[in-house]
């Protein structure tokens, strides 16, 4: 063993023939690559399994804030709102509020059949309705009280 000296600190240096550059091996880089590449292949299933139900949750909330300002709209401009579905069923419109939204990969649908719309009044009712969001066979509801207007959602069982 060799001492440096430098300055007032001392270092110590390790000489030996045997000593050789620090580093990894070929093994240990594959075995590494290795990990990482189970980890991705376990990784990727995983999160297209969520992808569609984060992206159903991030609509229901966002239609279920819509009606509940479509509502309020009414409520304090004193006239008539209203909301209409797109036939197709990915998306609706409320002109009131200047939105016209698309909703790819998941369908709406109210629960009555023939209904397109819903027309919230300046006292804040809309009549009730069921509005159905649905993708690969999760599903929410948003639904309305007939009576107070109250707006909620809910898991579709």
């Amino acid at each position: 063993m060799r001492m440096l000296s430098v300055g007032k600190n001392e270092l110590l240096k390790k000489t030996s023939p045997d000593s050789g550059e620090s580093g990894f091996t070929l093994l240990e880089l594959l075995v590494v690559l290795g990990i990482m590449g189970l980890a991705y292949g376990l990784a990727v299933p995983l999160y297209s399994r969520l992808l569609p139900s984060a992206t159903l949750n991030s609509t229901a909330e966002n239609t279920l804030s819509d009606l509940r300002r479509s509502r309020l709209k009414a409520i304090l401009s004193g006239k008539a709102v209203i909301f209409t579905l797109r036939e197709n069923g990915n998306g609706y419109n409320i002109p009131t509020l200047k939105r016209n939204i698309s909703t790819n990969r998941i369908d709406l649908s109210f629960q009555e059949r023939d209904r397109q719309r819903i027309i919230f009044t300046p006292d804040g009712k809309n009549g009730g309705f069921t509005l159905h969001l649905t993708t690969e066979g999760r599903g929410r509801k948003i639904t309305s009280d007939w009576i107070t207007g109250r707006i909620s959602m809910t898991d579709i069982e």
